[in-house]
Order: structure tokens, then C-alpha cells, then sequence
């Protein structure tokens, strides 16, 4: 399982694709691998293989399965959403989503119904089935379980409620859990007593979990693999050839194992992870997907791999164009604007820029690793970006080359700026803080193991979004936090802005809520679903939905307009310059309008 949706929060994450088949028929490592016609551009969360079936998941394009193995394919009823786990039981395919609960269908996916019975939200991590009864862990609410084939979910275990598991693991009575932040959950006895665990780990963000002949491997984002023979009383690091310890997913096959990293391919393990043999094909990938099919083929999904063809020895080439015009069809995730300077962080091509307001545009990822930019903000004239999985960045010459900040190996989302100091907040470890322009960064609120995706400031308050527990805020610095109990609307909070003395909430699933300070009362807005992008222009107020384009509140005006005549794919964000709105769109690029026909003028312009 890989911890897709945290990473890809609001997300929630692209690059162009490729799954590989590895076909054996002796020892699995050694043989020719053969590249699959599959040519769809989007990030692949997971792959999984029954029969002669093999079903993708594509971020936010849903899910594509072939019916021969790979050599053709079909994109399914379901075009969006990004899916985490594929199970087929009795001929049914059942899907877990980040974001829809569980979907259960025919295998060909024609005949699609939710079962989400007794969830206590959809945001779904890991899904399995063990013993005829399928378990699923939530964001922020355990682990829960169905013995009638997904009709009817139920809680696991009240004492492991309010952990955020990322990913389960179930041989018989052995059940293993990783819980963000905090360790490796234990149990002997099905899950009825747990027991948490963390002796020998280097670190708790871990990334994946597998029980293998008894023994309990743990993966994690910074430290590699971790191996435990007495039920998670301790564990041992096992990094022997393991030339990255940032892993994003686990799979096994007898005592065949495979890791996928975040940039640096696959590794493989024929001693139950003694030792790892990075397998030179996969070279700067990042993999989020493994399966191993029933005849022995592995199947990988890729991000940022490009077209690759393969042969014996593992030789291969993979052209990559980083060609890119204005208004190209990129992934765009997130946009900046610092006067004419503006920035697009692609999941595609990685980080553009154009130096005039988007007539043209240029590839600005000299240092950068090509994990999607989040957020990105600027310090007597020190850009500082937040790279997916990848802690901060910094550019001295306005993004012509970068460096790594002190914060690396970290998925940080959000920047703050208050009185030249730099806050960044985590989808794993809370928030950062760097007095220093980014040498040096101190963790605040130690133990604080929410996923904090948005930060903004209000006066001397801070306000911060999660994913799963709604608004939190500090008054002292961002060394304490509170929550907003007064906000009850939906709890996966993906954006919060400040406009005409309302605080805006853009969420996964609910649309906009707006909280007035002067009444301290918070409302729902009636449109919109999922609402990445909130922008405040000179009285006026825009909002990006992934389905419904951007709409447009104009000043001293109570009702939103929609504004998306021309505008193609999802919207997930949005700036200006002087004389533009841009929208950054996930498979549609980047759009850009006159704020000029909108009657909006004399804009400040500061770099």
C-alpha cells in the first residue's frame, strides 16, 4: 500500500506513465522486461493483477484495466478519484478511494455501487481481505471491518480509533498496523488488544507494512526498511545495499521482495531483506505501485518515468520532452505569482516558470527533484519552495537554479512567512520552523500527528487546515495549537484564505464555508464540491473546484458567478499578476484571463 493520498493531498499525487511487466518463468530478477502499451498521463497510485486482468489506478482519471495482460486497455466507467487498493472476491472487483469509501463492481467495472455503510468517513487508506472478512483503515479513525462482503462496516477497536493508519497487514491472528506519526500497532489476537510499537524504528513515518514468513516489515519515508522477528517488540533496520531510505511501497512474492522509492527505482531482496540489489531499469523513477500477478510477473507503476523500453540486462532508454508551451496540457497542482514572475508546479514536467506573465513559459527545475511544487514564497527576494516529499527549497536568482534548505525528505504543503521567519507545514510531523532563512529548522508542537495542509495568517493568530480534523489555531508562534471547534463542516480541509473580514475554507467533498469574525458564525456556501483554490483579488473572491471550473464572487455581490467558458480539466489553483488571473488545471494546464474584462484594475505589482 503506498500512502498515496497524504502525499498527494489536495492534491491528494503528474508525470507521464508506464507500467512494466517483468515476465519470468525461472528466477524472477533475471529475465527480459517488456514495456506496456499503456500511454495515459497521470500518476499511477496502485496496480493489481488477477487472472488475465490487470486494473490501474490514475490519479484523478480513475481506473483503466486490460483484459490481456497489458497489451490493450480500456479506461473504466470511473473516471475519477484516486483509488488506493484493488480486491476481486467471488468475481466482484472491490475498490478502496481516498476519497469515495469503497466501490464494488463487475470486473469489466459496468455495473458500479458505493458500500459505505457504517463508515465513519470515506477517506480510505489501506484495504485488504483476510480470511473472507475485508478491513480498511480511515484518516483519523482506526480500523474497521466487513464479514458481509462490504454491505456493512464496523469498528475494530475503539483503543486504535483516533490513529491515522496508513496501511494494515493480516496473516491469521498476526494483524499489523502503521500509525502515522506514532509507531507500528501490534496485535496477536486479531485485533481485539493492540499494542504499540516503535523499538529500533529511527523514525515513524512510515510508508508501508507486510507480514513475510512471520516476520513484520515496515517501511518508512526516511529511514528505509525495518525488519522485526518477535511480533514488534523490536525492530532491525535492514539497509544493506539500499542506496535510498526514502520508500514509498512494499510488495512480496515467496521470498521475493520489492521496494519502490521515491526517485530511485526498485530494489529487490531474495533473503527476506538481508540485502537489496537496486535494479538498474528503473533508474530516477518513483514508484508508487506494486503487484505481483499470479503466473510471477511484478507489475510497477511509475511516476516520472517516462516511455521506457527494456531489455536483457536490464538496458532501457526514456526519452523525456520538457517541452512546454503556454497553456500546455500539463498537470498543474499549484501556481505563485511574484509581479510578471510566475510559477506553475507540474507533476508532469515539474516546476515552469515565465517571466512575462505567461506568454511564454521555461522549464525551472536546475536542483529541484521533480516531485510536484506545493506552495512556494519569498524572503528579501529568497524564493522558497515546498516540494512533495522533498522539505524545502530555495532559489537566490528567482528560480533559474535551486538548492535543498536545511528541511529535506519532509512532504511539507504550506509556507509562511511572519517577520522574515519561515514556517512549513507537514503531512506527517506537523509544522517547521527556520529563523534562518532555511539553514536550520526546529519541529514545533512535538507530538502533534495531524496532516496539516494549509497555513494562514490572521492578525497574531494562525490558522491551519488538516486533512480529516478540520481547523486548528495558535496564537503563540505555531508552538500550540487549538481546534477550531466552532468549524463542523467537512473535515478534509484543503485550503483557507482571508477576504473582506471572512475566513474562506475551500474542502475535498463539501465545497466552500466561510466563517464571519464579527459573528463567529460559520456558513456553507450552496456550490461547489471539491474546492483546492481560493483567490481574493481586490474585493472580489475566486474559487477553483475540480469539477465545476472557478467561480467568481464580485465585490459587494452575495452570489458566486461561474467564470470557466474555456477552462478544461481540474481546477486546483489560482494567483494573479498585474493583469491576469491564472488557473492552474490538472490535465489541462494553464489558463490565464484579463482581469481587465472582469472591471478589476490598478493592481499592485511587487516582486
Amino acid at each position: 500500500m503506498n500512502l498515496s493520498f497524504i502525499k498527494e493531498i489536495v492534491m491528494k499525487k503528474f508525470v507521464v506513465i508506464i507500467l512494466v511487466l517483468i515476465s519470468t518463468s525461472v528466477l524472477l530478477f533475471s529475465q527480459t522486461w517488456e514495456a506496456i502499451n499503456f500511454n495515459n498521463k497521470g500518476r499511477i497510485n496502485q496496480v493489481y493483477s488477477y487472472s488475465n486482468y490487470i486494473y490501474v489506478s490514475s490519479y484523478g482519471l480513475g481506473i483503466y484495466y486490460s483484459q490481456d495482460n497489458g497489451s490493450t486497455w480500456t479506461k473504466s466507467q470511473v473516471t475519477s478519484g484516486s483509488f488506493s487498493k484493488f480486491i476481486v472476491f467471488n468475481d466482484s472487483l472491490y475498490c478502496s478511494s481516498q476519497f469515495d469509501g469503497i466501490l464494488a463492481s463487475d470486473l469489466q467495472l459496468k455495473n458500479i455501487t458505493k458500500k459505505n455503510v457504517g463508515l465513519s468517513n470515506n477517506s480510505v487508506l489501506d484495504f485488504i481481505l483476510n480470511n473472507n472478512i475485508f478491513y480498511l483503515s480511515l484518516v483519523g479513525n482506526g480500523i474497521m471491518y466487513s464479514s458481509d462482503t462490504c454491505n456493512t462496516w464496523k469498528l475494530l477497536d475503539s483503543t486504535i480509533q483516533n490513529y491515522t493508519i496508513t496501511s494494515i497487514s493480516k496473516n491469521d491472528n498476526l494483524f499489523v498496523a502503521t500509525a502515522l506519526g506514532e509507531g507500528v500497532l501490534v496485535s496477536t489476537d486479531s485485533g481485539e488488544n493492540w499494542e504499540l510499537c516503535k523499538t529500533g524504528l529511527q523514525d515513524t513515518k512510515l510508508s508501508d507494512c507486510e507480514i513475510i514468513e512471520n516476520k513484520i516489515f515496515v517501511t518508512s519515508y526516511q529511514s528505509g526498511v525495518y525488519i522485526s522477528t518477535d511480533y514488534g517488540k523490536t525492530f532491525q533496520q535492514k539497509k544493506s545495499g539500499l542506496l535510498d531510505l526514502n520508500i514509498t511501497t512494499l510488495s512480496s512474492s515467496t521470498n521475493n521482495i520489492v521496494l519502490g522509492t521515491n526517485g530511485n527505482g526498485v530494489f529487490t531482496s531474495s533473503n527476506y531483506g538481508e540485502s537489496w540489489t537496486k535494479q538498474e531499469l528503473t533508474n530516477n523513477m518513483t514508484i508508487y505501485g506494486l503487484d505481483f500477478a499470479q503466473d510471477g510477473k511484478l507489475i510497477i507503476g511509475t511516476s516520472n518515468g517516462g516511455i521506457i523500453v527494456s531489455y536483457d540486462g536490464y538496458n532501457f532508454s526514456h526519452p523525456v520532452n520538457i517541452t512546454f508551451n503556454s497553456q500546455s496540457n500539463a498537470n498543474v497542482r499549484s501556481l505563485a505569482a511574484f509581479g510578471n514572475l510566475i510559477f506553475a508546479g507540474s507533476d508532469d514536467k515539474g516546476l515552469i516558470r515565465s517571466v512575462d506573465e505567461g506568454n511564454t513559459w521555461l522549464i525551472s527545475n536546475d536542483g529541484l527533484p521533480l516531485n510536484g511544487m506545493y506552495d512556494m514564497d519569498m524572503i528579501d527576494n529568497i524564493l522558497f519552495a515546498s516540494i512533495m516529499n522533498d522539505g524545502v527549497y530555495y532559489s537566490t536568482n528567482y528560480g533559474n537554479t535551486w538548492k535543498p534548505s536545511g528541511l529535506v525528505n519532509t512532504d511539507t504543503r504550506s509556507l509562511l512567512v511572519i517577520n522574515k521567519v519561515l514556517y512549513a507545514a507537514s503531512t506527517n510531523n506537523g509544522i517547521y520552523k527556520s529563523a534562518d532563512m532555511g539553514k536550520t529548522w526546529e519541529p514545533l508542537n512535538a507530538g502533534f500527528n495531524k496532516i496539516a495542509v494549509d497555513l494562514l495568517q490572521v492578525g497574531d493568530t494562525v490558522y491551519m487546515s488538516t486533512w480529516g480534523d478540520g481547523i486548528y489555531y495558535s496564537s503563540d508562534s505555531c508552538e500550540n495549537w487549538s481546534k477550531m471547534t466552532s468549524y463542523t463542516g467537512n473535515q478534509l480541509v484543503v485550503t483557507l484564505i482571508i477576504h473582506n473580514e471572512k475566513m474562506y475554507a475551500g474542502t475535498y467533498g463539501n465545497g466552500l464555508y466561510s466563517y464571519d469574525f464579527n459573528t463567529k458564525i460559520w456558513t456553507q456556501e450552496n456550490f461547489g464540491d471539491q474546492n483546492y483554490a481560493i483567490l481574493s483579488i481586490e474585493s472580489n473572491l475566486f474559487t477553483g473546484n475540480w469539477s465545476g471550473g472557478v467561480h467568481h464572487l464580485k465585490k459587494n455581490s452575495n452570489t458566486f458567478e461561474k467564470l470557466s467558458n474555456g477552462l478544461t480539466g481540474n481546477i486546483m489553483a489560482l494567483t494573479n499578476s498585474k493583469n491576469y488571473i491564472f488557473a492552474g488545471s490538472y490535465y489541462g494546464g494553464i489558463f490565464r484571463l484579463p482581469l481587465s474584462v472582469l472591471g478589476i484594475t490598478d493592481i499592485k505589482s511587487e516582486i
